[in-house]
């Protein structure tokens, strides 16, 4: 390794995790020591990685407020140093984070930033029309797979989470379960609804998904061919399942269709 690869090396130590050894490359001054300016640069680091968080998850950076968003980040900075050149994709597990320290209703408001935030950033797809499918012989739609949009993720959240991240701003439009979203109990926090998030012209949107939907959903995401996605009795009907995927195709969620014919 070289000098300067070395010098870098110790830097970086004594920013990340407080390692004094870094201090003895720093000049010190009659105002400032060596372990104080080394500070400065390990402050500086960490109050922006707490920036970076709080502009990823606004809402759920509103609902906790500032000093205990800030505690709470700088407890995620310290066991999860950034490994990702893009700081658009650190604290992708935020969410899971509050969630150990024991506050589910902004883990679960984490969850839908994190999410439009992924949608937002996800990258470009055409979005199929509804001729390729409605081409379909009856035959082609048991092996028919279903390739979606990169922006398409879901997560499980509690409608509790889901009503509190509306009120925060009450000019959005996204579905919200009823609820007390300012206080609410343990069983409302219990509850859990699956929610999907995607990007249609420009703009992110989100919302909750029937539970047969959700499991169609699930099926056919990770690959799975329609016959095999509607195999057992927790699955739709089929005419259920092609007006849900006739609708996801309508709102941009479907990139494109393969048969095992084709």
């Amino acid at each position: 390794m070289s000098a300067l690869a070395e010098l870098q090396r110790r830097f970086l130590a004594g920013v990340l995790a407080d390692d004094h050894e870094a201090a003895g490359d720093i000049r010190d001054t009659a105002a400032f020591t060596r372990p104080q300016r080394l500070r400065v640069y390990s402050n500086a680091y960490r109050r922006r990685l707490v920036d970076a968080l709080a502009s990823n998850l606004e809402r759920c950076a509103a609902h906790l407020g500032e000093h205990a968003f800030e505690d709470a980040a700088l407890a995620y900075i310290d066991a999860n140093p950034p490994s990702d050149r893009s700081l658009g994709r650190y604290g992708l597990d935020f969410p899971d984070h509050l969630e150990r320290r024991g506050d589910a209703l902004a883990a679960g408001i984490a969850r839908i930033d994190r999410g439009l935030r992924s949608a937002f950033d996800a990258a470009d797809a055409d979005a199929l029309t509804r001729e390729p499918l409605m081409a379909l012989d009856a035959a082609a739609w048991a092996t028919l797979r279903v390739r979606f949009a990169p922006a398409v993720s879901t997560a499980t959240v509690s409608p509790a989470a889901i009503a509190r991240w509306q009120a925060l701003d009450p000019s959005t439009e996204h579905v919200a379960a009823a609820g007390d979203a300012a206080s609410p109990d343990v069983e409302a926090l219990a509850l859990r609804v699956d929610v999907v998030f995607w990007r249609s012209d420009g703009q992110t949107r989100f919302r909750s998904l029937a539970p047969d939907e959700a499991t169609l959903f699930a099926r056919l995401h990770r690959g799975e061919a329609v016959a095999e996605a509607l195999d057992d009795e927790v699955a739709p009907p089929l005419p259920r399942a092609a007006a849900l995927l006739l609708g996801w195709i309508d709102d941009g969620w479907v990139a494109g269709i393969r048969t095992d014919a084709a």
